[in-house]
């Protein structure tokens, strides 16, 4: 049994087990559509207010930070360096080609965290709920 099939058994990790919904479609050049689309999808649908970092790696390293509430979304693209903003309560951290991945639907989550691909901190509780907002 491979690792991921076992994550798939953990109720609270399951969740991230299967790719998200398509973000971006595949070749698309414009990284930060997908953070925009993301907080569209989710749209007014969390309750509690959230903030999600996304660190991305690549030629140059780059963040956004997406903040969900029963306001709407807000997407900012921000310093990776910028110590003055609060810490979001949920973050992920990966290269430019698996967030592509991810966001075009041919990629998993869990997938990249088991590969080495990507980096996840923060409150599970709270991603899972946003998970299932996306995924609605």
């Amino acid at each position: 049994m491979s690792a991921l099939e076992q994550i798939r058994k953990s109720p609270s990790m399951a969740e991230f087990c299967d790719p998200l919904p398509r973000l971006i479609d595949a070749g698309a050049a414009d990284l930060s559509r997908s953070f925009h689309r993301f907080g569209e999808i989710v749209g007014t649908g969390q309750r509690e207010p959230v903030t999600l970092g996304f660190h991305i790696a690549g030629d140059t390293a780059r963040y956004w930070r997406l903040r969900l509430g029963p306001d709407g979304p807000k997407v900012s693209e921000e310093t990776p360096d910028d110590v003055t903003a609060p810490r979001p309560e949920i973050e992920v951290i990966t290269d430019e080609r698996t967030w592509r991945d991810i966001a075009e639907g041919t990629l998993a989550p869990m997938a990249a965290v088991v590969a080495g691909r990507m980096r996840f901190r923060g409150d599970v509780g709270r991603a899972r709920l946003v998970v299932r907002q996306l995924r609605r």
